[in-house]
């Protein structure tokens, strides 16, 4: 029987890739596989895993396989019929919040606007502004 580690370790995918699918089958936090890497993996995580193995191993994004991602300290739901929130997309985050600062009454439009990230973090971080956002 397979053990949490060997599970990682046979993977052949990214150390960090393998450890966040395997994180999510089991719905555990990065602790409690640290300190349970050597037990005995349930054989229906473990298929669960390798579903999400081979999927990745065929390209697909983790982020769709997980169905969600981090942007901007908060979490987005994410389907293949979205772009994936990119770290270097929160600068435009961090432009929009320091140019609306200087308005009156701050107005954005986010067109296009996919999974909502960019919209939701401006009207998280500046509740003052009318945001709306736009797409198919």
């Amino acid at each position: 029987m397979d053990t949490y580690r060997s599970l990682l370790r046979q993977s052949g995918l990214d150390p960090i890739d393998a450890r966040l699918l395997l994180l999510h089958v089991l719905q555990r936090d990065h602790a409690w596989l640290i300190s349970h890497r050597d037990d005995s993996a349930d054989s229906a995580h473990a298929a669960a895993f390798r579903q999400l193995q081979a999927r990745r191993l065929a390209g697909e994004p983790v982020a769709y396989l997980l169905g969600e991602r981090e942007f901007y300290s908060r979490m987005f739901r994410i389907t293949p019929y979205v772009l994936i929130p990119r770290p270097d997309t929160e600068l435009i985050v961090t432009l929009a919040l320091k140019r609306l600062k200087t308005l009156t009454w701050p107005r954005v439009l986010d067109l296009g606007t996919g999974s909502g990230a960019i919209a939701v973090s401006i009207a998280c971080e500046h509740p003052e502004a009318a945001v709306i956002a736009v797409d198919v």
